[in-house]
C-alpha cells in the first residue's frame, strides 16, 4: 500500500472563509498524490471547517467528489464550529461510501446555560463509552486502513480495539503537530505489526512526516523531513509517500 502523508501550513482554518483556498489546495494535493501512485491521501484534522451540519457536509462532499473522480482514497478532518467538534471523513474506490466519524477522545455533557457541550476529562476505561471499541476502517486498493482522529492515538482502549482488527496501517488526523508526542503510541502499534502515520498542521517548512513501519530499521521509525511533492497554496501542503 502506498500512503501519501501530508504536513499542511498554518494551525488550521479558523472560519469558513478559508475553505475556498483549502479546497483548491486539497484538490491539487489529490491530483499530485494520484500522479505519485498513492492508494490514499491523508489530510490533517480540521483541514476545512463548517459552522453547522449542512455546511460541514457540503465542504466534505466537495473533497470526496474530487476523490471519486480521481479514483483515489482520501481521508481528512472537518471541524464543526457550532458544536466545537472534530470529524473525520473518508472515501475509497473500493468501499464507494462516504464515511463520517466523530472524534471520541473526550466525553461531553450539555451546558444548559450557553447551550454548548462541555469538554470533560477523558476516562478511556469508562464502560459506557462503547464507541471506543468501534474501529473505523477504510478499504483501499492496497489494503485496509484504520482511521484515528487526533488524540485517539493515545487512547489505549481504542488502540487495543484497532490491534484486534489488524489493519495494514493506522493513520491519525492531527490538528496541530507541534508538541504532539506520538512516538510511544506509534511504536506500540508497530510492535503488533501495524504501520502508523500522522498528517498534521505545522508552521515549519520541511516538517517531520511521522511514520512507523514494522520491519524497518530504527525500531520501525521511517519518519523523515523529506517530501515527494509540494503544493504552494496557501495553505502550503507537503506530501511524502510511504509504502507499507
Amino acid at each position: 500500500m502506498k500512503v501519501a502523508i501530508t504536513t499542511v501550513g498554518s494551525k488550521g482554518p479558523e472560519d469558513e472563509s478559508k475553505n475556498e483556498g483549502r479546497l483548491k489546495a486539497g484538490k491539487l494535493a489529490m491530483a499530485k498524490a494520484k500522479s505519485l501512485g498513492a492508494d490514499i491521501l491523508v489530510l490533517p484534522g480540521g483541514f476545512v471547517v463548517g459552522n453547522d451540519f449542512k455546511s460541514r457536509q457540503k465542504i466534505a462532499y466537495a473533497l470526496t467528489t474530487e476523490a471519486r473522480g480521481l479514483e483515489l482514497a482520501v481521508v481528512f478532518g472537518v471541524d464543526d464550529n457550532s458544536w466545537h467538534l472534530a470529524y473525520g471523513y473518508a472515501w475509497s474506490p473500493v468501499d464507494k461510501v462516504v464515511y463520517s466519524w466523530e472524534e471520541r477522545s473526550s466525553t461531553r455533557s450539555w451546558n444548559k446555560r450557553n447551550k454548548q457541550p462541555n469538554i470533560l476529562t477523558d476516562n478511556q476505561w469508562e464502560a459506557k463509552l462503547k464507541s471506543y471499541d468501534d474501529v473505523r476502517l477504510l478499504t483501499t486498493v492496497g489494503g485496509v486502513v484504520g482511521v484515528l482522529l487526533c488524540g485517539e492515538l493515545f487512547n489505549e482502549r481504542i488502540r487495543n480495539a484497532l490491534i484486534k482488527r489488524s489493519p495494514k496501517i493506522a493513520v491519525d488526523l492531527i490538528h496541530r503537530g507541534h508538541g504532539f508526542r506520538s512516538t510511544g503510541a506509534m511504536k506500540r502499534l508497530c510492535h503488533y505489526g501495524i504501520a502508523s502515520a500522522c498528517s498534521a498542521h505545522v508552521q515549519k517548512v520541511g516538517a517531520m512526516k511521522r511514520c512507523y513501519i514494522p520491519g524497518k530499521g530504527n525500531n520501525g521509525n521511517a519518519s523523515t523531513i523529506g517530501l515527494d511533492a509540494r503544493i504552494e497554496g496557501p495553505p502550503r501542503i507537503e506530501l511524502k509517500l510511504f509504502e507499507v
